[in-house]
C-alpha cells in the first residue's frame, strides 16, 4: 500500500534532504527506497513481498530497464530522477507483481551544474530550462570469488539525459536516455586459466514521449529502444552470453468528464502496449539457478550442463482500460481490466481499490488485483511449453499524512495477502514445468514524525513466505522469506550542519545445509550433498549508520558517511573448500566510511 508520508510543504527541502542525504547510502535513492519499504535485499536484486527479484519490473520514464550495477547498486541518482516502489501497480502494468519506477524529472528553470566527488564515485550533472544531464563513474566495492587473490575492477559508468520541447500549447515532447557500462575481471596469480571470470555488461534505453492535453482529453505516445549486451566469462570453457533488442511502444488515452450516471469526477482509461524482444544467446555454462535447486555458488570449471547458441524472439502485447470516480464526498473507486498476450496465451487481469477519506488527513485503502508474468527469465527463454506465472493480490492500508506547511506524526500500515500458482519449477535436471505454489502474508508500518527541525522514521515488517514445488509436497520456507525487518532512522537539522544515524534489523534468510560430498571419478570433483531445502537460517542481520553534512557557503557542501560504525559482520553465505569438508562465512561488508564533496553552481 502507498500512503503519502507528507504533503509538500515550506519544510519540503529538508524533509528531502533527511532521505536524499540518508546514512550507509552514499546517494544512492534505489538504497533509500529499498531500506524504507523494507525490501528483501539480495544478490539479483530487490525481493518485495515474497517474490524473486525478477518479478519485480524496474521501470526507467515507464519502460523495464535493468538498473543494477554488477556490484548490486543502482546506475540512478536523485539528481536526475524521483523514485518509487509500488506494491501495486495500476491496471496499466503488467508482467511482474510490483515495480519500481523512476522518473525523470522536470528541468529547473534556471540553469545548474553540480559536481559530486567522494571516495567511491564522481558525479557531474548539468541543467537547464529544457534538457538534464547526469553522468557518474563508480568504483566498486566487491570481494573476489573463492580462492581469487587478484582482483581488476575497472570504474563502472552510469548517466541519465533528458531534453523537452513544448512544441505547442497542447504537446510537449520529451527524448531521454540512460546508459550504464560494467566490467570485472578476477584471477589468482600462476593459477590456472580455468580461474579466470570475466563479466562485462553495456546498457542504454532511448525513450521518446509525446504528451497532448486539450480539454478533457490527455494522449500520451511512447516509443522506447532497449539493448542490453550481458557477457560472463569463466575459465577457458564457459560461457553465458545474452545480447538482446527490444522496442518498445506504450499508448494512453484519457478522458476527464465531471459527472456521468450519478459518477462525479470520472476519468477513463484506455491504453495499449507492445514489446518485441530478440535475444542473442551463446551458452555454455552450468544450469541456471532456481529458487528450488540449492547451490553452494560453486560450479566446478568443467559443468558443461547447460548448453544454448540461437536467437529467440518474444512478443508481449497488452491492453487495459479503468475508470476512476467519486463515489461520494470522501470516496473514491478504481476499476479496470487488463488483458495480456505473451505468446499464445493471454492473460486477463481484473484490478480495482477503493479510497476513503476517513477524516481529516485520515484515509483507508482497499486494494485486489490479478498479476501475470511471462515466463522470459533466463533459461524460461528456451522452453516455450511454459506459462505465465500467477499471483493474486488483496492488501488493506490505513494512513495518516502531514498538511502543507504542518509539523506532527505520520503514519500508515496494511496487511497483505499473496496467493501465486503456476509458478515456474525445476525438478532438479533442468525440466521446468508450471507445478509450483506460494504464500506471502504480513503486515507492513511505517511511523514518522517532523518536528522542530527534528526528522524520525521508524518502519517495520512481519512477513511469512513459502512455497511448494507442486501440491502433493511439503511446503517449505521461500529462498528469501525474512520474516522481521526493522528500519529506524533520525537526522537533525541544525543550520549549516545535518546530522543523520540509521539502524537496520533483519532476520537472516534460509539456506540448505550441505550435509557431505560424494566424489565423482569420472570428472575427478568432489559434488555436495545436500540437506532439507531452506531448513536453516543465516544469522540476524544489524547495522548501524552514522552520517554528517556541512554546508560551506550556499554553493558547497561536505559530508563524511561511515556505513557499519560498529564493524559488524554476520555471515550472509557460505563458502566451501574443493570437499566440502570445511566453510568460510561470507560476512556483510565491513565498516566503510565515505568522504564527499559536492559544488553547485
Amino acid at each position: 500500500m502507498a500512503v503519502a508520508w507528507f504533503a509538500p510543504s515550506a519544510h519540503a527541502d529538508e524533509l528531502r534532504d533527511a532521505l536524499e542525504r540518508a546514512p550507509g547510502t552514499v546517494g544512492d535513492p534505489v538504497a533509500v527506497t529499498a531500506e524504507t519499504a523494507l525490501a528483501v535485499l539480495t544478490p539479483e536484486g530487490l525481493s518485495v513481498d515474497g517474490a524473486m527479484p525478477y518479478e519485480i519490473r524496474t521501470l526507467v520514464d515507464g519502460f523495464e530497464t535493468p538498473i543494477f550495477h554488477l556490484d548490486g547498486r543502482s546506475a540512478l541518482t536523485w539528481w536526475g530522477g524521483a523514485q518509487g516502489l509500488d506494491r501495486e501497480p495500476g491496471v496499466g502494468r503488467s508482467n511482474g507483481v510490483a515495480q519500481l519506477d523512476t522518473t525523470t524529472t522536470w528541468p529547473r528553470e534556471w540553469n545548474a551544474a553540480a559536481l559530486t566527488l567522494t571516495t567511491v564515485d564522481a558525479q557531474l550533472a548539468y541543467n537547464t530550462p529544457g534538457r538534464r544531464v547526469v553522468a557518474r563513474a563508480w568504483w566498486p566495492r566487491l570481494t573476489a570469488p573463492a580462492n581469487l587473490e587478484r582482483t581488476d575492477l575497472w570504474p563502472h559508468f552510469d548517466g541519465q539525459g533528458a531534453v523537452y520541447l513544448v512544441s505547442s500549447r497542447h504537446l510537449v515532447v520529451c527524448a531521454t536516455l540512460f546508459a550504464m557500462v560494467d566490467h570485472e575481471a578476477y584471477d589468482a596469480a600462476a593459477a590456472h586459466p580455468d580461474h579466470h571470470v570475466a563479466s562485462n555488461r553495456s546498457t542504454t534505453r532511448a525513450t521518446f514521449e509525446e504528451i497532448y492535453r486539450r480539454g478533457a482529453w490527455t494522449e500520451v505516445f511512447s516509443q522506447s529502444v532497449l539493448t542490453d549486451d550481458d557477457r560472463h566469462d569463466v575459465g577457458t570453457v564457459q560461457h553465458h552470453h545474452d545480447s538482446r533488442v527490444s522496442l518498445d511502444s506504450r499508448n494512453e488515452l484519457v478522458r476527464a468528464l465531471r459527472a456521468v450516471a450519478g459518477l462525479a469526477k470520472l476519468a477513463v482509461k484506455i491504453g495499449a502496449e507492445a514489446n518485441i524482444t530478440r535475444h542473442d544467446l551463446s551458452i555454455s555454462d552450468a544450469r541456471d539457478p532456481h529458487e528450488d535447486i540449492p547451490t553452494t555458488g560453486i560450479v566446478a570449471p568443467d559443468d558443461l550442463s547447460h548448453r544454448f547458441d540461437g536467437t529467440i524472439w518474444t512478443t508481449d502485447l497488452g491492453a487495459w482500460t479503468s475508470a476512476t470516480a467519486q463515489l461520494a464526498s470522501n470516496v473514491r473507486a478504481t476499476t479496470g481490466l487488463r488483458a495480456d498476450a505473451f505468446g499464445t496465451d493471454v492473460a486477463v487481469q481484473p484490478r480495482g481499490e477503493l479510497d476513503v477519506d476517513v477524516a481529516d488527513h485520515v484515509s483507508a485503502r482497499l486494494a485486489a488485483g490479478a498479476y501475470r508474468r511471462a515466463p522470459e527469465h533466463a533459461d524460461e527463454l528456451e522452453h516455450t511449453e511454459l506459462h505465465p506465472e500467477r499471483a493474486s493480490r488483496v492488501a488493506f492500508g490505513v494512513g495518516r499524512w502531514l498538511a502543507r506547511t504542518s509539523e506532527g506524526a505520520f503514519a500508515n500500515a496494511a496487511v497483505y495477502y499473496v496467493d501465486r500458482t503456476n509458478l515456474v519449477e525445476d525438478d532438479g535436471t533442468g525440466k521446468l514445468a508450471n507445478t509450483g505454489r506460494g504464500t506471502t502474508y504480513g503486515v507492513h508500518g511505517t511511523l514518522g514524525l517532523y518536528r522542530d527541525h527534528w526528522f524520525a522514521l521508524a518502519a517495520l515488517v512481519l512477513e511469512h513466505s513459502d512455497r511448494q514445488q507442486s501440491p502433493t509436497m511439503r511446503t517449505r520456507p521461500f529462498e528469501y522469506d525474512q520474516p522481521v525487518r526493522l528500519d529506524l532512522r533520525v537526522t537533525r537539522f541544525l543550520g549549516a550542519w545535518q546530522l543523520g544515524a540509521h539502524f537496520s534489523l533483519r532476520e537472516g534468510l534460509p539456506y540448505t545445509r550441505v550435509a557431505g560430498a560424494h566424489y565423482d571419478s569420472d570428472r575427478d570433483v568432489y559434488l555436495p550433498d545436500f540437506a532439507t531445502l531452506y531448513a536453516e537460517r543465516l544469522p540476524w542481520q544489524h547495522q548501524l549508520d552514522l552520517r554528517v553534512d556541512r554546508s560551506l557557503g550556499s554553493h558547497l557542501r561536505a559530508y563524511l558517511d561511515i556505513a557499519n560504525v560498529y564493524d559488524h559482520r554476520a555471515a550472509i553465505g557460505w563458502d566451501y573448500n574443493f570437499n566440502f569438508t570445511e566453510r568460510r562465512a561470507i560476512t556483510a561488508p565491513e565498516i566503510l566510511p565515505t568522504v564527499g564533496l559536492r559544488g553547485e553552481l
